[in-house]
């Protein structure tokens, strides 16, 4: 498995941990160039991060969020943010 194979792996996991979090019908789907994270509050998700600065594309139909895959030293900062939405319940799609 190359490198770039572990990242997206890495990276699917890492928005796996976090956007799964409180809501019932979140799935991830995902290329080698971005993670799609499908759910039924996605614009809520979308304008949360983008607040943040993590910038995603929220979907013509409004059903998901598309993730670039970031650089290696950007990482830490994702997760924190990600750690941080959902530690003050941004990140809980399907409840509210």
């Amino acid at each position: 498995m190359n490198l770039e194979t572990l990242l997206i792996i890495a990276f699917a996991l890492l928005l796996d941990q976090y956007i799964q979090l409180g809501c019932d019908s979140a799935y991830i789907r995902g290329t080698d160039l971005f993670q799609t994270v499908f759910c039924n509050n996605a614009e809520v998700l979308h304008k949360a991060l983008a607040r943040k600065a993590v910038f995603t594309r929220l979907l013509d139909d409004r059903q998901g969020v598309r993730f670039g895959l970031p650089e290696r030293a950007q990482w830490f900062e994702v997760e924190q943010i990600f750690k941080m939405l959902a530690e003050r319940e941004i990140i809980r799609l399907g409840n509210k």
